[in-house]
């Protein structure tokens, strides 16, 4: 699966965690921590976010400022997106990206995954159709339902999924039997 990560490209990707901004990347996501004053600097404590910052993220946004990425060329690039499946936001809320952005991906891959916290904001609804809601709760999962969106929930350790859910094929709960790309499943799921 093709992965994409959204990053700032001035400002190292924990840097921008430890001093709050990465809320130009990540939205109003319910997990990005608190940052607490430590002298001389601000750490960012008792961050929820599954996405390991100092790893991939990390090693992109080095490669990029060593230039080991050239700009995008749809005439080029296209290509090496054909027929495989996308990761919008490895890291990073897709609506992050202008849709244009993500449109000439979208009409050549064969599926795509990618979630947002930002479904309450209308001004991101045209996301709807590729993208889920990510919620927290099930009252969060019905009203972005409401509103037209997949959904995408993580329950609990233990708990049953709601009607119209079901366990994730790649999770722990189902013993990782079966990863994204060859899943490529779009529905509701906690």
């Amino acid at each position: 699966m093709v992965q994409t990560w959204i990053l700032r490209s001035d400002l190292n990707p924990l840097a921008a965690i430890h001093t709050g901004q990465d809320v130009s990347i990540c939205g109003d996501c319910p997990l990005p921590g608190m940052l607490e004053k430590r002298q001389r600097r601000t750490v960012n404590r008792r961050r929820a976010c599954y996405v390991n910052v100092h790893q991939a993220p990390l090693a992109v946004y080095h490669a990029y400022r060593r230039g080991r990425y050239e700009p995008f060329d749809s005439a080029r690039h296209l290509a090496l997106f054909q027929g495989r499946m996308l990761r919008l936001g490895s890291y990073g809320d897709p609506v992050a990206c202008p849709v244009h952005v993500w449109t000439p991906l979208l009409r050549v891959v064969r599926g795509s995954t990618g979630y947002t916290h930002a479904w309450r904001e209308p001004r991101f609804w045209r996301y709807r159709r590729f993208l889920m809601a990510s919620v927290e709760s099930l009252d969060d999962a019905r009203q972005a339902q409401a509103r037209g969106w997949r959904t995408f929930r993580s329950a609990p350790k233990g708990e049953l999924p709601a009607p119209g859910e079901f366990h994730c094929p790649a999770s722990a709960e189902k013993g990782h039997r079966l990863q994204c790309e060859l899943c490529g499943r779009q529905d509701s799921n906690p």
